[in-house]
């Protein structure tokens, strides 16, 4: 079955906006980053571009297209039993010379077949998978390009086809869709920074929850929490939209006025709350707000008079740990400071500085926090 790959994916991407047009100075500095990164990076765009010009040139219906796909997928992989049979063909004929003459060459025989079939059956699954990516450009299919994803305690780096760099968090992820018209990201869970190229002629949408981010080129991070989406900006301006309440509005979800936030400040966006008629203006805050939110780029956790609870969770998106807290009041002791992020050991050490406190480890990323005797 063919699996999409990050480089399949990039390489369809770069190959559309190939196909838009001449590129920019920006994307072409970030197309030629990408291409040095990796001789398979080079090899899945002149694979794809290749492909899609031989299927330009085919008189293929899109539904016999479909149906080659789908056996593509379907065809089973057959066992190679090669070392195996080779080492039973040794064991058979250890005590006769002519004997294991013969049955190596007739291994060294099947060990080239079965490598021929091995490297047929990888053509295969490589051209089926750059034919998804193909037939998802023209309509053909379902498969989607662009997506991207992080799992606990993962970071990555993604840059896009028009030059905007995005850096995506623990447990993250998103969709990219660039056009001739519009740069379009949406966020679908986590945490992003992104590095906007410049483009007056296509801004640059971030949809996160019931927030929609509009920059031009600029630096912002967005974090998505269960009670609320904070923007924060690092560099440049940025327009913040957030839904009205469907049932409040009595019609459709619509944008409302939007929030500039500029350098140095952020702003919350409440998650939806149909019980809710009213809810709370736009704000922008400042005070340092934005570079704290961005300091996980730079392996950091900053804190600034934070309970001790919340510091708590804050590590336990990036590793398991698990710490109990005896008392309501400890939980909520109030922490400034920066750490790594993959370091709450260090943090727990801070803690146990704070006099009338104690920190006890019980096991392997097992803590437990209570008042010292």
């Amino acid at each position: 079955m063919a699996v999409e790959t990050e480089e399949s994916s990039s390489a369809l991407e770069w190959m559309m906006q190939l196909r838009r047009g001449a590129l920019s100075t920006a994307q072409k500095t970030a197309l030629s980053d990408w291409l040095r990164d990796s001789p398979a990076h080079v090899r899945s765009l002149l694979e794809l571009m290749l492909l899609d010009h031989d299927l330009r040139s085919l008189p293929i219906s899109p539904e016999q297209m479909n149906e080659w796909l789908q056996e593509a997928r379907n065809a089973p992989e057959e066992p190679i039993p090669l070392t195996r049979s080779a080492g039973t063909w040794a064991e058979q004929t250890l005590f006769s010379d002519q004997a294991v003459r013969s049955d190596s060459s007739m291994a060294m025989a099947m060990a080239a077949a079965a490598g021929e079939r091995r490297v047929s059956r990888m053509r295969w699954s490589t051209a089926a998978a750059v034919v998804v990516a193909v037939l998802g450009a023209l309509g053909l299919s379902r498969w989607e390009a662009g997506r991207y994803a992080t799992g606990l305690g993962e970071q990555r780096v993604v840059t896009l086809a028009d030059g905007s760099v995005v850096s995506l968090n623990t447990e993250s992820a998103l969709k990219v869709d660039l056009s001739s018209s519009r740069r379009a990201i949406i966020l679908l869970k986590g945490e992003a920074f992104f590095r906007v190229a410049h483009d007056a002629s296509r801004p640059f949408e971030v949809q996160a929850g019931e927030a929609t981010v509009r920059a031009v080129g600029t630096q912002f991070n967005v974090r998505m929490a269960p009670q609320a989406t904070v923007v924060s900006v690092l560099d440049g301006t940025v327009e913040v939209r957030e839904a009205v309440n469907a049932d409040a509005a009595g019609s459709a979800a619509e944008p409302a006025l939007a929030l500039r936030v500029t350098k140095g400040e952020e702003t919350r966006i409440p998650a939806l709350n149909p019980k809710l008629a009213n809810r709370s203006p736009l704000t922008r805050s400042g005070n340092r707000a934005a570079q704290r939110a961005a300091a996980w780029t730079q392996g950091r956790v900053d804190f600034d008079t934070v309970s001790l609870i919340d510091v708590i969770a804050e590590f336990q998106r990036y590793q398991i740990v698990s710490v109990q807290i005896d008392d309501r009041a400890t939980e909520e002791l109030k922490l400034t400071g920066s750490f790594d992020v993959h370091d709450p050991e260090s943090a727990l050490a801070y803690v146990a500085t704070i006099p009338g406190i104690a920190v006890e480890k019980l096991g392997e990323h097992r803590f437990r926090i209570h008042r010292a005797p």
